[in-house]
C-alpha cells in the first residue's frame, strides 16, 4: 500500500512539471526599438504579444537594459490574438556601445522571452575659440558643435554644463544644428582645459591658452596746445602678466618727433610733450611693447595747435630804473577778437604771487603791465605766467642788477599802464627775500614796507 502511494505521487508531480514547460503557448511576435539610440535620450520598447492558446491569458511584460528593469501593465489577451506592450528607457551619457534588452512574456502558467541587441551612438564634439589666441583681458567666443556619430545627426536641446578648468561657466543648451555658444572674459595668463560636461560625463574638451598682454590707450590731452606752448598728450597702460615694457610716442605729420619711455606697472600712465612748432592737426602713433618683444599694442592719435592766443612780450633792454627801482616792463598781446580777462602769476625760488584781480586786454590790442622791484641786487630770474580761460604764457625774466654789500628785502608790484598815457595804478604786490653778501659778517633786519595796492 505505501509502495502504490508513493508511486502515484511521482506520477502526479511529474506531470504538473511537464504541464508548465508544455503549455507554453504564448509567443512574442515582434519587438520594435530604434537599433540605435542617442546618449541622454528617451528610447521606447515596443513588444507584441500573442495568445496562442485555447484561452484567455493575463499576460505581463517585463524588459531589463542598461541597468533598468521596467514591468508593464497586465494586460488580457484573448485566444488568438495578440496585444502590444510598451517600456520606456532613458540612456545615460556615460553609456556607449552595443547593449542587450532582455524582454520577457508570461502568464500565470505560460511565457516566452527573447534578447534584441542595439546600439548607443557616441557623440562627437569640437570647440572653436575667437579669437583663435586669445589674450589676457579679452572677451573669448566659445562655441561648440555635437553630432551623434552612428546618426549623423546633431543632438537638439541637449543642456550641459560648460567649465574653464574649474570655473564653473554656466548652462548651455544645444539649438538645432547642435550648437552652443558662450562668452568668457579672460583674467588669468595661462593655458587650461575648456570641457563640456553632462551628468558628471566629460563630452568633449580642449586646451587653450591664454597669452599675456599690454594696452595702450589715449586718457587725455592735459589741455589745449598752442603754437610754442608746451602741452601734454597722455596713455594709460595695462601690463599684464609682463613686467616692463616700452611706450613709443610718434608723430608723423607736420612735424617728424619720437620719443620713449619706460612702463613698469599696470594701470600707469605715461604722458608725452606734444610737438608745437606748426600750427595745424598733428597725426601719429603710439606703440607700447612688452620687454621681450612678443607683446605690442599700437593706437593712432591726433590733436590741434592753434595760434597762441595770449602771448607775453617782454625785452630786457626795457628794463629801466626810476626812483630807486628797478622796473620790469611786460607787455600782454590778445589775438581774440574779443576782450578777455587775464591772470597773472609770479614765480621765484622764494615764492609766488598770483594777483588776484584780473587785468583786462581788449580785442586784438595789447596791455603792459610793470613789475617794479624796490631794491637791486644780483641776477634774478621771475618767471611770469598770464592765463585766461582760452590760453596761457609762461616768459622767464631775468634781471641783471649790479651787486650791493647791503642785506634788503625787495617788494614787487605790478604796474597796469595804459598806452599813450603815461599814467600808472598799483595792482598787486609780493615781498620777496633776497639776501646779498655782506661785507661784514652781519645781517641787518629788513624794513617793513606796506603793501601798495
Amino acid at each position: 500500500m505505501t509502495k502504490k502511494k508513493f508511486v502515484l505521487l511521482l506520477v502526479f508531480f511529474t506531470v504538473l512539471t511537464v504541464n508548465v514547460v508544455a503549455d507554453s503557448n504564448i509567443e512574442i511576435r515582434e519587438v520594435r526599438t530604434p537599433s540605435i539610440v542617442e546618449k541622454g535620450q528617451s528610447f521606447t520598447v515596443n513588444t507584441t504579444v500573442a495568445n496562442l492558446g485555447s484561452y484567455n491569458k493575463n499576460i505581463t511584460v517585463t524588459a531589463e537594459a542598461l541597468d533598468q528593469k521596467k514591468v508593464s501593465d497586465s494586460k488580457r489577451v484573448k485566444s488568438g490574438k495578440k496585444e502590444s506592450f510598451n517600456l520606456s528607457f532613458t540612456t545615460r551619457m556615460k553609456d556607449s556601445g552595443e547593449f542587450p534588452i532582455e524582454i520577457k512574456a508570461e502568464s500565470r502558467n505560460a511565457y516566452d522571452n527573447t534578447v534584441v541587441r542595439r546600439r548607443i551612438s557616441d557623440i562627437e564634439g569640437f570647440f572653436e575659440f575667437k579669437p583663435r589666441e586669445p589674450l589676457v583681458n579679452t572677451d573669448i567666443k566659445i562655441k561648440g558643435r555635437l553630432e551623434n556619430r552612428d546618426l549623423r545627426t546633431n543632438p537638439k536641446g541637449l543642456e550641459a554644463e560648460l567649465y574653464m578648468g574649474n570655473e564653473y561657466l554656466g548652462k548651455v543648451t544645444t539649438d538645432e544644428q547642435g550648437v552652443f555658444e558662450k562668452y568668457y572674459y579672460t583674467e588669468n595668463v595661462g593655458s587650461r582645459t575648456v570641457k563640456l560636461v553632462k551628468n558628471g560625463e566629460t563630452l568633449m574638451e580642449k586646451r587653450i591658452y591664454i597669452d599675456a598682454a599690454v594696452e595702450t590707450r589715449k586718457e587725455s590731452l592735459r589741455e589745449d596746445i598752442f603754437k610754442g606752448r608746451d602741452g601734454e598728450i597722455c596713455f594709460e597702460n595695462k601690463l599684464t602678466g609682463v613686467e616692463k615694457g616700452f611706450l613709443t610716442f610718434k608723430t608723423v605729420v607736420p612735424e617728424e618727433f619720437e620719443e620713449t619711455k619706460e612702463v613698469y606697472r599696470d594701470g600707469q600712465t605715461v604722458c608725452f610733450t606734444a610737438p608745437n612748432s606748426v600750427v595745424g592737426d598733428y597725426e601719429g602713433k603710439v606703440v607700447l611693447e612688452s620687454e621681450d618683444g612678443r607683446h605690442t599694442d599700437r593706437q593712432s592719435f591726433s590733436y590741434s595747435v592753434g595760434e597762441k592766443r595770449l602771448e607775453i612780450k617782454f625785452d630786457k633792454n626795457s628794463v629801466y630804473r626810476e626812483n630807486g627801482k628797478v622796473v620790469a616792463p611786460i607787455t600782454l598781446k590778445n589775438r581774440d577778437r574779443g576782450e578777455v580777462n587775464t591772470w597773472i602769476t609770479l614765480e621765484t625760488d622764494l615764492g609766488i604771487l598770483s594777483k588776484p584781480s584780473p587785468v583786462k586786454v581788449g580785442g586784438r590790442s595789447e596791455k603792459t603791465v610793470e613789475l617794479v622791484f624796490e631794491e637791486e641786487l644780483g641776477r634774478h630770474l621771475v618767471d611770469v605766467t598770464v592765463k585766461s580761460s582760452q590760453d596761457r604764457d609762461t616768459k622767464e625774466l631775468v634781471l641783471d642788477v649790479e651787486e650791493t654789500k647791503n642785506v634788503f628785502t625787495g617788494l614787487i608790484t605790478l604796474v597796469e599802464r595804459g598806452f599813450g598815457t603815461g599814467s600808472s595804478k598799483v595792482v598787486g604786490g609780493l615781498i620777496l627775500l633776497f639776501l646779498g653778501y655782506v661785507a661784514v659778517s652781519k645781517i641787518t633786519a629788513p624794513k617793513p614796507l606796506e603793501p601798495l595796492y
